[in-house]
């Protein structure tokens, strides 16, 4: 069920967000720095969301990097399968990509862990998704912008480092509202 609720938040990723969208909006219409306004507000958010949802619907530690995985295969499959480039940026689709939410949802899946003793899921949401958040972009700062556009500048970097946080934020707690509308998933008990 984590990896079903990972692909569904993929595929819908790549049908709302068709390629260019992200970077329009993100640098024409909000004027917000490069490289890596896209990944802060509008990719590791969405990503972050389908990362908690995935978490609940599995009920088990594992779901939050199993959701991350499933997401990022679906984009790169659909891409793959449709014959689309990985834009200039290099991100979207590629195996970067994977690697990238992949480590995203390590974190995230780190800190619920850790966050277990918290008495309320919505500030472990909150807790985990400013962290997932945070760790997709240093990722691609530190590993895919290099190779595609270059160093981020320093100048940019406590902007987009804010920026990541607080819509990290946001998509925690938009994950929680979510996932505790969610039915539980238990495993089916074998004596029936």
């Amino acid at each position: 069920m984590a990896a079903l609720a990972g692909a569904v938040g993929g595929l819908l990723f790549l049908f709302v967000f068709p390629q260019g969208a992200i970077s329009t909006f993100a640098h024409y219409v909000l004027h917000l720095p490069a490289p890596g306004a896209g990944i802060a507000l509008i990719v590791g958010p969405l990503a972050v969301v389908f990362m908690l949802v995935a978490s609940r619907v599995a009920r088990r530690a594992g779901g939050a990097f199993v959701g991350a995985l499933a997401f990022s295969v679906a984009c790169a499959g659909v891409m793959a399968v449709l014959r689309q480039p990985t834009g200039e940026k290099g991100m979207i689709g590629s195996p970067w990509f994977v690697l990238a939410l992949g480590t995203s949802g390590a974190v995230a899946e780190i800190a619920l862990l850790l966050t277990r003793t918290l008495r309320t899921l919505a500030w472990r949401s909150v807790l985990a998704a400013g962290g997932a958040n945070v760790a997709l972009l240093i990722f691609c700062w530190v590993v895919i912008f290099p190779r595609t556009m270059g160093w981020v500048p320093w100048r940019v970097v406590p902007i987009l480092l804010a920026v990541s946080l607080g819509a990290g934020a946001l998509a925690g707690l938009a994950g929680w509202a979510l996932a505790i509308r969610l039915p539980d998933f238990e495993e089916p008990d074998p004596r029936r």
